[in-house]
């Protein structure tokens, strides 16, 4: 009885220990790096995009720039950045080992006549990082929880571009992005897989952000662009979308 007993928790404990990886592989979401990562980049970058609303009230310079202070901080930038205020907007920027921030206070003011009604205040988080797909994840993330922490709503993009070198063909085209959806377990939403213009729109439930065009979800985003200027073709991902000029 007593072994039985045994065998059975055993059993038990080996489910629980099983629903719990399984829980957590569904929690952390896809391997974006995974996806996105190929031995035919020359080079990458990777950009994240934050924009939320802070509030409508009054904020003098010194305010706006204390709130930019606050937020490098919180991105672990305590020192030598460039920090300035021109008309309604405040600029922290620094720039170190390929890795560029820009964060952005801006105020929208309503007038009527030569009178000030309202100040509304909005925040922008700007960050580029050279041959780091990594880093672009981690502060994706990093982001995000700064912004919920200061109860800020926030619009978040992450943004990856790997140029290879020449121009691809449409089979080497399709080779890369259904790489990228499988791997990403993404559904195509709409796709132009012309010689032209090569994009496609796909959603997954494993990536809690999207956008909605009419009544369909979509949080994934690729691109495949020749530039000719560079003599590369640029291969994008982004999620939910894409906002770069390609």
């Amino acid at each position: 009885m007593r072994k039985k007993l045994i065998y059975i928790c055993g059993i038990l404990w080996l489910f629980a220990l099983v629903q719990m990886i399984m829980n957590y592989e569904e929690a952390k979401g896809p391997d974006i790096i995974t996806a996105f990562t190929s031995d035919m980049y020359m080079s990458t970058l990777s950009t994240v995009k934050a924009t939320g609303y802070y509030g409508s009230l009054y904020m003098n310079t010194g305010d706006k720039e204390e709130l930019a202070k606050n937020i490098a901080e919180g991105l672990g930038i305590n020192d030598v950045y460039d920090l300035n205020t021109e008309n309604d907007r405040t600029t922290l920027t620094k720039t170190v080992d390929g890795v560029r921030t820009s964060i952005n206070i801006v105020t929208m003011e309503n007038h009527v006549e030569k009178v000030i009604l309202t100040q509304k205040q909005y925040v922008t988080v700007e960050m580029e990082f050279d041959n780091s797909l990594e880093s672009a994840v981690y502060y994706r993330d990093k982001v995000e929880k700064l912004f919920e922490d200061m109860d800020i709503g926030a619009d978040i993009t992450l943004s990856l571009r790997g140029d290879i070198e020449g121009e691809l063909s449409n089979s080497e085209k399709n080779a890369i992005s259904d790489h990228i959806l499988e791997n990403v377990g993404g559904e195509v939403v709409t796709e132009n897989r012309g010689a032209d213009i090569f994009t496609i729109y796909a959603y997954t439930d494993k990536i809690e952000d999207y956008v909605v065009y009419g009544t369909t979800k979509t949080n994934i985003n690729i691109v495949i662009d020749y530039n000719d200027v560079k003599g590369m073709t640029e291969v994008y991902m982004a999620t939910p979308i894409m906002e770069e000029d390609y």
